[in-house]
Parts: structure tokens; sequence; C-alpha cells
């Protein structure tokens, strides 16, 4: 399933869905480039995410890395059980991420 990204207005949040793995994380790496320069503090809603992979994660952590680099901050909401499971089978435990990721 491929990767769709909505952006959703007034606040920027960005609304993930379908497959974030290494064949359609360059979409969103694009996109959050560009947000993270419109915006102090970007939301990102993993709701829709069907299946993930180290890419996927890597991708995340580094944009949060990126925003609070710039003073910034990237809020991870409502994270999927595919990427929780992700996460998970990389030694990240769900507290952990989603706090690192928040923060």
């Amino acid at each position: 399933m491929k990767l769709n990204i909505t952006i959703k207005e007034p606040n920027g949040a960005i609304f993930v869905s379908g497959a974030l793995d290494i064949y359609d994380v360059e979409s969103l790496r694009e996109v959050l480039l560009r947000e993270l320069t419109k915006r102090a503090e970007l939301v990102l809603d993993l709701t829709g995410v069907t299946e993930c992979d180290t890419a996927g994660v890597q991708l995340i952590c580094a944009a949060r890395k990126s925003a609070e680099q710039s003073g910034k901050r990237l809020k991870l909401e409502r994270p999927s059980s595919a990427f929780v499971t992700c996460c998970e089978r990389l030694g990240l435990g769900q507290n952990s991420f989603t706090n690192e990721l928040a923060a």
C-alpha cells in the first residue's frame, strides 16, 4: 500500500497512512523538511500507518532530532500498531519512543 500524506490546516498537522517503508519514506521526508521550516511545532499523526520498517522509524527519529536542533518540536500522535510493533522490534518500547519523539 502506497504512503499517503495529508496536511490538515490551519494547524498543519500531518496525517500519514499506508506503508511507511523504505520505498516511500522520501516523500514524507520532503514534507517534514518543508513543514518544519514553516512551524515551531509539527504534529505527526500516524494513525493510518499500516506497515512500517526500519527506514520509517529512522526517518521519524531523524526528523525529531532535526526539529530539536532547530529549536522546534515534532509531536507524534496516535502511532498505529504497525509503527509501535516496528519500534518494539528495534528495541524501542512504546513509552520510550513516544516520550523521545514528543519531547
